[in-house]
This record gives C-alpha cells, sequence and structure tokens, in this order.
C-alpha cells in the first residue's frame, strides 16, 4: 500500500498549490504467492508470510441485508487478530497484500435490492470503521477478492447469476478500483474455461466426456465480467488486478487431463497457460439477455495467476505439485508466464496431499520458484 499525492495549480497566476491525496493499494511489485485464510491464527499466518506468502486473502465475507432491509456485511474472523498479523509483517519488512473474499462455496450471492454504489459506500464504511485498527497502522483490507460460486442444493437460487448481480459485482469493482482499491476474481476452471465457446450464467452443467453425474460446471459466466466491465470506464487500465483460477474445482478440465489422461501436470499447464493468455472465443450472443456479441476473452500475463491446492484421495481435485508448476513456469516466455501462484489455504499447508503421506509446504516451495522472500 502507497500513498500517493498530486499537486495542482489552481491559476497560474496566482500560484498557489492544491495538494489532493489518493490512498492507493497496491500489490506487492514482482511475482505473488496468494494463499486464503480461513482462520486467523497468528503463529501460522505470520510463518506462512515468512516462507513466500505475499498476498492474504482472508476468507470470507457475504453482503447481505440485515433484519431492517439495510446493507450488511457478515464476517467470522477477528479484525484485531488480522491487524495483529499486519503489524508484525510491517515490522518485519514483509510487504505483503491483505485481500477480503466476498462468497465462497455454498454462500448466497450478494443481495441486488441494492445498488453498487450503496454496497461500494457501506463496505469502505465498515471497512475503515469495522475492520481498520490505525492505532496499529493496519488501515483495513487492500480490497477485495470475487469468490462467488454455486451450491450443494441444485435447486438453489445461488446456481444461478442474475444479471443484476453480474452488474452489481462489475460496478462495484469499477468503484472499488477508482478509489485506489486492489480487485481480483477467483473462478473455477469451468467459469473461466479456454477450452469452450459455450456461455450462460447457469452453475449446474455437466460434462458429457468426464463425470456427467457431476451436475456443478459453469459455462464461462466469469468471462461476462470481463466482456462488461474488464476495463475502467475513464480507460485508466484493467479493472480487475488479478484472476486467480482454481485448477483444482471439482472434476475440473485440468483434473481431466492429468489425473483421468495421465497427462503430465507441467505440459498440461504450459498449453493451458498459453490458451488463456493468447484468448479464446466465447459466444455470449447465445445468451440474447447479455445482450453482448460473441467475443475473444483474453487474460493478460500479468493478471494470471494458477490456483492449486492439495487435492483429494478420491481424484475429484487435482492435486499439482509446485514442483510441476516450477518447470511448467521456468519453459514459459517472458510474456506467457503468469504474475503468480495461489494455493487452498494456509491451514492446510504443510499437510498431505491426495490423500497420501507425502506432504507439500505450497509457501516453501512456490517461494524457489518465485524468490518472493529472500
Amino acid at each position: 500500500m502507497v500513498f500517493i499525492g498530486c499537486w495542482h495549480v489552481l491559476a497560474a497566476l496566482l500560484l498557489l498549490p492544491v495538494r489532493c491525496s489518493t490512498q492507493i493499494r497496491t500489490l506487492p511489485n514482482g511475482p505473488l504467492i496468494l494463499g486464503y485464510a480461513t482462520h486467523c491464527g497468528e503463529d501460522r499466518i505470520i510463518r506462512e508470510a515468512r516462507e513466500g506468502v505475499n498476498v492474504i486473502i482472508w476468507f470470507s465475507t457475504n453482503l447481505k441485508s440485515d433484519a431492517n432491509g439495510h446493507p450488511s456485511i457478515s464476517f467470522g474472523l477477528n479484525a484485531t487478530c488480522i491487524a495483529s498479523v499486519a503489524r508484525e509483517l510491517m515490522k518485519e519488512g514483509l510487504e505483503t497484500s491483505h485481500l477480503v473474499s466476498i462468497g465462497g462455496w455454498d454462500a448466497p450471492h450478494p443481495d441486488t435490492n441494492f445498488t453498487a454504489k450503496a454496497w461500494w459506500d457501506y463496505w469502505k464504511m465498515w471497512n475503515k470503521e469495522v475492520i481498520s485498527r490505525p492505532e496499529v497502522g493496519f488501515e483495513g483490507f487492500d480490497g477485495i477478492d470475487w469468490d462467488l460460486e454455486g451450491n450443494d442444493e441444485l435447486e438453489s437460487p445461488y446456481n444461478h447469476f442474475s444479471l443484476e448481480c453480474i452488474d452489481l459485482v462489475g460496478r462495484m469493482s469499477q468503484l472499488a478500483k477508482r478509489d485506489g482499491f486492489i480487485v481480483t476474481l477467483v473462478p473455477p476452471q469451468s467459469y473461466m474455461d479456454s477450452s469452450s465457446p459455450n456461455f450462460d450464467l447457469n452453475l449446474t452443467h455437466a460434462y458429457a466426456d468426464y463425470m456427467p453425474q457431476f451436475q456443478y460446471h459453469s459455462w464461462n459466466s466469469y468471462a461476462a465480467f470481463l466482456a462488461l466491465y474488464g476495463e475502467m470506464p475513464d480507460g485508466s487500465g484493467p479493472t480487475f488486478d488479478l484472476i486467480d483460477i482454481q485448477l483444482y474445482e471439482t472434476y475440473s478440465r485440468a483434473c481431466q487431463a492429468i489425473n483421468q489422461a495421465g497427462q503430465l501436470a507441467s505440459e498440461y499447464l504450459l498449453e493451458w497457460i498459453s490458451s488463456v493468455v493468447k484468448g479464446w472465443e466465447v459466444d455470449f450472443g447465445s445468451f440474447p439477455p447479455l445482450q453482448t456479441p460473441k467475443q475473444m476473452i483474453r487474460i493478460a500475463h500479468s493478471q494470471l495467476i494458477v490456483g492449486l491446492s492439495f487435492g483429494s484421495s478420491d481424484g475429484r481435485s487435482v492435486y499439482i505439485s509446485p514442483k510441476e508448476f516450477g518447470v511448467a513456469y521456468r519453459k514459459l516466455p517472458f510474456h506467457l508466464k503468469p504474475r503468480g501462484a495461489m494455493f487452498w489455504n494456509l491451514e492446510y499447508d504443510g499437510g498431505k496431499v491426495n490423500g497420501t503421506q507425502t506432504t507439500v509446504s505450497f509457501a516453501k516451495e512456490l517461494n524457489t520458484v518465485f524468490k518472493v522472500r529472500s
């Protein structure tokens, strides 16, 4: 996080400078290692940051109305503990950004009875009045991480993105970016699927060629955020700082290629990263309510974050080792290298993978790839 001051001359004759200061929240320079924190265990979180994590995403909030019909943000973590972690990392000189996620699997989507501006104004107030601890130098979260997903109950309204929800997320993201905050997206792989042109807003699709009994995939739903809101209205740049794609989605295309077909994870990553950065065509026109034509969707290599996790013993979720990630990363030319990697989650780090006795430390091993911490 940095503070940028600007000086303007009101009138050349007066020669009187007027100062305007804008607080700009920035990501650390260079490669990034992102980790989700579902609890605030100070010692563990601080250790993970020392070992390499330089973006902590605190999980999770929901944007709901309260009993009186007013905006409300639910959050289960202790803000004083988060501030204590942030203070220690600052004290040790470990540059780290702190984001807060919105959503998660089985979580409600934001209440669209309120406008994007109403939600953003409320979020800023909440971040300042409830979360920040200025007495220890913690100015609240540096931004928001959109993690809107589906629901175990097939008939749940949250297995569909409404047009109002798409609009709220897009406009709120642009307001956040305008005000100097970081904004990220974290779609499961099918929600941003470079292997398919299909598009709609339902989250209950199945792959005909792979585990067709699993009915919780999307058809590129998150691509709508890039098509409609991917660039700031004033032309100042992209709305979304990072796009973290969860390759560990249940029965993902990555899972199909690696776990079922036996492709080397490093080879799959080389192909997949190239396809995402070079772009793929999404047929938005097949979904008339969006009123958006077919177009190419591209994720800049400087935005792309590869989402990893510990896999599962039943083969539903793919485990890609940091070593295999490193092999792919080193082979990629600069214009295709992703900005970094994310893993779910910090509490599991150092634990077993795929239900085996093998353990992995994502923070340490990704740090050998990116050299985030010396």
